[in-house]
């Protein structure tokens, strides 16, 4: 899908999605309450602070390694140059939505060569996925266990495994745990900690991301398939602010891998070494 745009195309559309951003948030500045503290801007801050060398490591040291360089960013460049995908070293294939986003975003630059862009996308996005579990933290119990689970997680075993590297599995992850914490967020017991955000909209974006993980890498599926409808089904039950036709889209997930199984490649996946 990514690979039917031209650099061109990308550029227009990010900037329309952008624009569209940008009048959302000017025109709901005016109604909306805003519920963060003097705590949580400096949480916020910290998380930035303490974000800034792990970007910087990620910008030297992403596509450096053995799977990024002969499996995701080489199918990347492959979607970029209108070449099919064929899993010749592999065998099986593999779900190609982190391939199809780091090619998107070399259109978007417009050369395969400027890869420094990419990599600062891909900490951003790591990042965003702190942010989000931060913001239904309700308690300052919450936050500080949440601070040193962020410590652990990002400073000590990040620096030597998965966040330094542009791997299907940490996107995979930020994709997973992002879309966990807002389906907490709509149970009945947290319903305050997003005042100004509708419930719809909040499990639309669960959804959606819990799908794309199980595109993204196929350890993903069992939870989209198996859990997370469970999980979403008893979370859920007890919001009288979602009606029933919105609570089927949590079918949504099961049905992502069996399209892409029988109709977008997928055969025989369960061969790759992944």
């Amino acid at each position: 899908l990514f690979n039917q745009f031209s650099h061109q195309n990308v550029v227009i559309f990010i900037g329309f999605l952008s624009v569209v951003a940008t009048f959302r948030i000017y025109t709901s500045l005016s109604v909306l309450k805003n519920h963060w503290t003097i705590v949580d801007l400096k949480a916020l801050l910290l998380i930035i602070c303490s974000s800034i060398p792990l970007m910087i490591i990620l910008g030297f040291d992403g596509f450096q390694h053995a799977d990024e360089i002969y499996s995701w960013n080489f199918w990347a460049k492959k979607i970029y140059l209108n070449q099919v995908v064929t899993f010749e070293m592999m065998g099986s294939p593999y779900p190609l939505a982190l391939s199809s986003f780091i090619a998107f975003c070399y259109k978007f630059v417009g050369n395969i060569d400027y890869q420094l862009p990419i990599k600062f996308t891909f900490s951003i996005i790591y990042i965003s996925t702190v942010f989000t579990i931060y913001s239904f933290a309700n308690t300052k119990t919450k936050i500080g266990l949440f601070f040193v689970s962020y410590i652990i997680v990002m400073l000590v075993i990040g620096l030597g495994y998965e966040y330094k590297k542009v791997y299907a599995d940490t996107l995979m992850g930020g994709f997973l745990v992002t879309s966990l914490a807002l389906l907490i967020s709509l149970s009945k017991n947290l319903l305050h900690t997003n005042k100004n955000i509708s419930s719809t909209s909040i499990l639309i974006a669960s959804v959606i991301l819990v799908s794309t993980a199980a595109l993204t890498k196929q350890g993903a599926m069992v939870w989209t398939i198996i859990f997370y409808p469970l999980l979403a089904f008893v979370i859920i039950g007890k919001n009288f602010n979602l009606n029933n036709s919105i609570r089927s889209i949590i079918c949504i997930p099961i049905l992502t891998p069996l399209f892409w199984y029988f109709f977008g490649g997928g055969r025989n996946f369960q061969g790759n070494s992944g």
